[in-house]
Order: C-alpha cells, then structure tokens, then sequence
C-alpha cells in the first residue's frame, strides 16, 4: 500500500472508546478517546468523531476490536454485552462514513495480534489470552494466527465454571464472566459489605496482611478464572496464556491464591504487557494487514442498485437499507421527471437513453461515498 502506511485502530469497551493513529511497526503515533455508551447509535456516532480527528491522507484503513462475537470475514458483530452493535451495520456504515476500508473483529482478538507482535506474546505461536475489564474478553491463536472456528471461536469469558451460577447475558448461568470480571469483582465488594470506592490493589493489600474479608473477595474472583484457566490449557495446549484488560494485572496477582492444581493442565500464565493500547495497536495492524493482503483500488466508489418491476417494492426496499446502513438514497425519478416534464414527444429510446443517463451522473458525483440508487424496468 504505497504511500499510505498507517491505520487508525479503534477499541470499543464498556468504559470508554479509543482510537489511535498506529504506524505499520505499531507505534501510536496519536490518540483520543471518549466515553462509551450503551447506546449503538452514540457509540458509532462518536467513533465516527474519533476517526475525524485522527484521519489524513496516509491512513490507508481502518480496524475496529468489538466487545462480543464477530465474524471478521463477514465483518458482521453478532452480539454483544453492554456495548451491543449487533443492529448498528458497523462497518459498513462507518467506512461510507470515512471513506476508508474498514475492519472489524472481536476486540479481545484485536489485542492479542499487538501482544504476539509487541508485546509479553512476541516469539509465541499458541496463546490463549483473557482480557479482564467490564466483562471477559478471549482470544486463541494456534501457529501465530487467530483461532476463528465457523466464525467466532475464542469467547473465553463463556467458559462455564459454575452451572448453578449467577445467569449470564448469553443465556446461560456460571460463565466464568459472571464471576471473574470487573463488574463481578464490584459485586463480590459489595457482598462483602466494603464501599465502592475500595480497589482491587488495596484488596489485593490487605489479602496480604492477613484480612479474611479481603482474602474472601480475591478467591471469590480468582478461583473461578483459574478454573478457566485450566479448561483452556486442558482444551488449546498453548505456549503461554496472558491476562489482558483493564484489570489483567491485578488478575494475575490474585491468581497467586489460586494455582494449578492438576499437573495436566499447566502452562505458563502472564500478564499482559501493552495495556490498554493493545486494542487499538492490534486494530490498527490487523487493518493495515487486510489492506496488504485485498487493497482497494484508490478512488473507489460502490453503489447499491435496487431494481424491479412497478409495484414491486423498490422504495420501501430503499428507504429500509437507507435508514439501517446510514447511506444516502438517489431516488433517480426525481432526476429524470423534470426533464419529462418540459420535453415534448418524447418516444420510448429517447426515454431509455434519459434513463442510463441518469443512473449514472449522481454516482460520479458523489466519489467517496456509498449511494443508493433505483432503476426501475425498462
């Protein structure tokens, strides 16, 4: 991709939305961020702001990590949690918004192509990682690629630990999620009758002088993640499993109180080392590799023709993809009619050569973005 040789990556969490400017070697080379929402609209609406303000004629593409399953080849979110785009057309919609090829993936996936590239990851081909933040993220990689299964494979915060356990939004009870996660970890706090106000490294203190309440908060959390832990090693064999997330750390220190126990089931566990930027250093080269690998022709233009028989259903076809995707809608008629309307003895070709003519001057008119247009039979 001459020429253009960065991307912007974007991270979409529970807390808050990121996105940086990320080189080819992924380096940050600007950020921004804002608040997230669970709003689908306000979300794509600020991510749409974000791209703004970070975009220029040497972004080449752009990546988004999504909270929740994700078929990356049909760039398609299929659910989510707190943040849910499942009915937001993401991709389409923002890259008829920036004018840039988009990619989307899970966004635990997203941060796990960053830690194999730069970070505690790098020489490993067979990860398992877990990002801990608002809920549990998952992702696998086996001979340095992403594991995807039929389309979402790697939703490691569903490993179930506790069939009897607090339901889950997936419909299940006892996902290791439920547990183990940020929130969770807010609910053990409060169980325990401590204030809200109290973190898991004062917890992770006073586990360590000796306080019961602590303790039983920290085996609450941790003990579950172990299980999952376990039932991940048992199922991938991987080199190494990395904690992620907001809270990747401090999970990693409070695994101390929970070790392996089965000797089958080892493998060495670490923290993560990028942090937060590894969602959008990940989103940013897995971007930049799509491109390499299928670039767009520069200046390319898509349109979307719906065409049918009078009476068939075009316009509520139209408006419908209109009002999902975001995209403008070229109503040709309205191009066409004036002329009709001060035109005398007009035959049939005259009207058939009207017609080609107006399929095709709105598109070359609008050349960075996506238009729908209505043809209807001849």
């Amino acid at each position: 991709m001459p020429h253009r040789s960065m991307a912007i990556g974007i991270d979409i969490g529970g807390t808050n939305l990121r996105a940086a400017l990320v080189s080819g070697s992924g380096e940050i080379l600007r950020r921004v961020s804002e608040k997230s929402a669970p709003d689908p609209e306000l979300v794509l609406g600020r991510i749409a702001e974000m791209v703004q303000r970070l975009d220029g004629p040497d972004v080449a593409a752009i990546g988004v990590g999504v909270p929740g399953r994700v078929d990356a080849k049909r760039r398609a979110v299929l659910s989510g949690g707190y943040v849910d785009l499942a009915s937001v057309a993401l991709a389409p919609r923002l890259e008829g918004m920036a004018g840039k090829p988009v990619v989307v993936d899970n966004d635990c996936n997203m941060a796990l192509v960053a830690e194999m590239a730069l970070g505690a990851a790098v020489g490993h081909g067979n990860v398992v990682m877990f990002t801990i933040g608002t809920g549990i993220g998952g992702a696998v990689a086996e001979g340095g690629k992403i594991v995807r299964g039929s389309a979402t494979a790697g939703q490691l915060g569903h490993i179930g630990v506790d069939p009897d356990g607090e339901p889950c939004k997936c419909g299940r009870r006892g996902c290791v999620e439920t547990v183990s996660s940020g929130t969770a970890l807010g609910r053990h706090i409060a169980r325990a009758g401590l204030g809200a106000d109290i973190t898991v490294e004062q917890l992770l203190v006073r586990a360590a002088a000796g306080d019961a309440v602590a303790e039983r908060i920290l085996d609450a959390w941790a003990k579950p993640l172990r299980s999952a832990i376990d039932t991940a090693v048992a199922m991938f064999s991987p080199d190494l499993v990395l904690l992620g997330g907001g809270l990747g750390e401090a999970a990693h220190k409070a695994l101390g109180r929970a070790p392996a126990l089965a000797p089958w089931y080892q493998a060495p566990v670490q923290a993560a080392r990028l942090g937060d930027d590894a969602g959008v250093i990940g989103s940013g080269l897995q971007a930049l590799a799509a491109g390499t690998a299928s670039p767009r022709p520069a200046g390319a233009r898509r349109a979307v023709l719906v065409n049918g028989i009078p009476a068939s259903g075009k316009s509520t076809v139209s408006r419908g993809i209109v009002e999902r995707m975001g995209w403008p809608l070229l109503a040709l008629d309205t191009v066409k009619n004036p002329f009709l309307a001060v035109l005398d003895g007009v035959d049939r070709e005259f009207n058939r050569r009207l017609g080609h003519g107006r399929a095709a001057r709105p598109y070359r008119r609008r050349p960075r973005r996506r238009a729908l247009q209505m043809r209807p039979a001849r």
